[in-house]
Formats: C-alpha cells, structure tokens, sequence
C-alpha cells in the first residue's frame, strides 16, 4: 500500500510516496479504501513543522477521507458493510490508499456525491456556517458573507497516493 509520508519540515517537496503494509482494522474499526483526502491548514502546518499535535517526522497526516468500507473489525454496525460508500475523520493516516478508522469516525455518504465533494463535509463547512450565521445576524465575518453551497466549490481536496482517485483542486477555505 502507498502512502503520503512528511520526511522532513519543510516545502511540499518533503513529502514523498513509500511502500508499506496494508492496515488491518481492530475490533470497532472499518478499513477503507481511500478515493479522496482533504488537504487542510493541520496538513500544511505539519509538514512546515508548526502543528504541534503532529506526530513525529517521518509520518503520514491526512485528516479526512472518502473511500469505500473494504473490511470491518468486530462488533461494527452492519450500516458501514463492505462496498458501502463512507467520509471518515481520521487522526492520521489519510494521506494514503487505506486506513483503518474508529467506526464512530466514519459516516455513509449518498452514492450521488462524488468522493471529492466530501472533504468540506468535515473540516472547512463548519467555518463556513460559522461565518454565514455571523453575516445573518448582522456582523460581517472576516471572510466575508457566505453559503454553504459557496464554500464547497471553494474547500482544499485532494488526489491520495491511489492512482484510482479524481483529479485534483488547488482550492483553499
């Protein structure tokens, strides 16, 4: 399985693809089979080096993806069965072809959204509404008054190491 890995702090030259072990999924958690992960500020701000709740470099950071349910460990609910189309928050780890993730991080998708369309689900739509409820109640937001449907087109996605996944957007919150 490929992966993402930050080898160094540093520019986006200090990322590079390795080969590794597939993860195996523990009782509670799904495997997925990564289609898309977000690129968002924790992403950046690790590899420059200033998040500190990073893990050590060399590592693998990827907060979010959207994939398939491959496997499941025991004791998962039936709603995330194999094939079944999912968003996950993961910790660590989204910038590869799977990941193993807590079930009670992973939420089925409608099969008409494209898997791209699902990274602004988790990170960037809640600054969003933030920012909108702000404009409706009468005080300008820093970014300006916004929608939801507005900041979708305008939220990070990103292409994983998979060489199945969509195109890439260099688009930012």
């Amino acid at each position: 399985m490929r992966s993402v890995w930050i080898t160094r702090t540093g520019p986006p030259e200090a990322l590079e693809v390795r080969d590794g072990p597939e993860p195996v999924p523990g009782a509670g958690e799904v495997l997925i089979r990564i289609h898309a992960s977000g690129v968002n500020f924790a992403d950046v701000m690790a590899r420059l080096g200033l998040y500190p709740d990073a893990p050590p470099r060399p590592c693998v950071v990827g907060y979010e993806v959207a994939g398939t349910v491959e496997r499941t460990g025991a004791g998962v609910d039936g709603a995330l069965a194999p094939g079944r189309r999912v968003l996950a928050l993961t910790r660590f780890g989204g910038y590869a072809e799977a990941v193993a993730v807590p079930a009670a991080q992973v939420f089925p998708i409608p099969d008409r959204m494209r898997f791209e369309e699902t990274s602004p689900r988790s990170s960037c739509s809640g600054i969003s509404r933030t920012a909108s409820r702000s404009s409706r109640a009468g005080r300008r937001a820093a970014s300006g008054p916004s929608s939801e449907g507005r900041s979708r087109s305008r939220t990070p996605r990103a292409r994983t190491a998979s060489s199945r996944s969509g195109g890439t957007s260099e688009r930012s919150c």
